[in-house]
């Protein structure tokens, strides 16, 4: 009896063996591009979780689930998308690809300096242009080359390819941030805010890892639940998070600051550097909920953020010698510094 042909072997097993790590991304791809079937079924809803197992296969540092957002990491990069289309999959192995092959060049034709210099921005200038192309080529790029930096070997040419991986996504980093902080410069005072320009110049000076808004607001979602938590029953902050400038009594406004007072600083232990006060980490607001060490700048901002969830409205006061917060309340003004509390 003749074999029936792995083309006709049941989706489970088609699954099975595509997922297997001997099957390599450029096979996968080659596969689906000269066969109907598996091109059907790699698209299809039957695929299931197959395009994530094989991205994570292709980046390991995009499969790590651990947090890796402290500067004394070598490289972090974002977690697996949730969802992950063949379409995309073989998206970001073309980028890859592509910039490993500049990288590669690059490592054959120049010799890194210990400093960037205007040679090495003329060599760089044809990767930096290939991924800032657009908004996808240059998120694609940025995890491909983090993921250079994460993995690899320590021969020489390898690591000038990091090198140049390095000055590569300085320049990368720094030009996809740049419309977002025009943009932010662009709005009315009374729409700015201190944690999204937080988030911009946590993105701009760490280019070696991930910051995300979505991260950051995850985790001042995170310490407003537990001041929640804390506020006496009744209270109209209790039930959900409320938003910024939300009309709560003075009473009320007080009693979530006093909740907070306690959370931030007795409970999590949120206080000033004073030990290394000018530690560039304490600018950066991701280190800062991290290791809960800043200064009055990026405290404020966590205060702020904070009490803006429950209702509470903060403004910045720059005060000479400290870096103050004012609480917005009806019959007066109340003061807080966010290293002395």
């Amino acid at each position: 009896m003749a074999s029936p042909g792995i083309a006709n072997l049941p989706r489970e097993i088609l699954k099975a063996i595509w997922c297997d790590e001997a099957i390599a991304s450029r096979e996968v791809c080659e596969l689906a591009r000269v066969c109907k079937r598996f091109s059907d079924f790699g698209k299809g809803r039957g695929a299931g979780d197959l395009w994530k197992i094989k991205l994570g296969q292709r980046f390991r540092s995009l499969s790590s689930q651990a947090p890796r957002s402290t500067p004394s990491r070598r490289a972090a990069v974002s977690p697996l998308p949730g969802v992950v289309s063949f379409e995309e999959y073989r998206t970001r192995c073309i980028v890859a690809t592509d910039v490993a092959a500049f990288l590669a060049h690059l490592a054959d034709e120049f010799v890194p300096n210990s400093h960037d210099t205007q040679e090495d921005a003329e060599a760089l200038r044809d990767l930096c242009a290939y991924a800032t192309a657009t908004a996808t080529t240059t998120e694609y790029a940025v995890d491909a080359l983090l993921d250079i930096l994460a993995t690899g070997n320590s021969t020489r040419r390898n690591l000038q390819q990091k090198t140049y991986a390095k000055m590569a996504l300085r320049r990368v980093r720094a030009a996809a941030v740049a419309p977002a902080v025009g943009a932010y410069r662009a709005l009315p005072p009374a729409s700015q805010s201190l944690e999204a320009a937080a988030v911009h110049v946590a993105q701009y000076f760490q280019p070696f890892i991930v910051v995300t808004a979505g991260t950051v607001s995850a985790q001042l979602d995170g310490i407003a639940r537990q001041v929640r938590t804390a506020l006496p029953e009744g209270h109209p902050a209790k039930a959900q998070l409320h938003p910024e400038g939300a009309s709560l009594s003075d009473a009320d406004a007080g009693a979530v600051l006093s909740a907070l007072n306690t959370v931030l600083f007795t409970d999590l232990g949120f206080q000033g550097n004073a030990e290394d006060y000018y530690s560039v980490r304490n600018s950066m607001i991701n280190v800062v909920l991290e290791r809960r060490l800043g200064i009055p700048i990026t405290l404020s901002v966590v205060y702020a953020a904070v009490a803006g969830r429950l209702g509470v409205t903060c403004v910045a006061v720059n005060f000479p010698g400290h870096f103050l917060l004012k609480w917005e309340r009806r019959r007066s003004n109340n003061s807080t510094d966010s290293t002395d509390s």
